[in-house]
């Protein structure tokens, strides 16, 4: 279950398409959000200490290092 704990409307796109900037926990087992998620957006694996960022741009989850 993905929980959040800061999570701000924002309507980023061009095209009018309503998208959420979030910071939460989950697990790796979670199902990570890819619809209306804003760049930058912030998960944090709790159990593998891993901090994913959404990048918009290419529509994925990446790890932060």
């Amino acid at each position: 279950m993905v929980t959040y704990q800061v999570y701000q409307y924002s309507s980023e796109k061009n095209d009018g398409t309503n998208v959420h900037y979030f910071e939460g926990t989950c697990l790796s087992s979670d199902t990570k959000p890819t619809q209306g998620v804003a760049n930058g957006s912030k998960l944090l694996e709790m159990d593998t200490a891993t901090l994913y960022m959404w990048d918009a741009a290419g529509q994925q989850w990446l790890p932060w290092q």
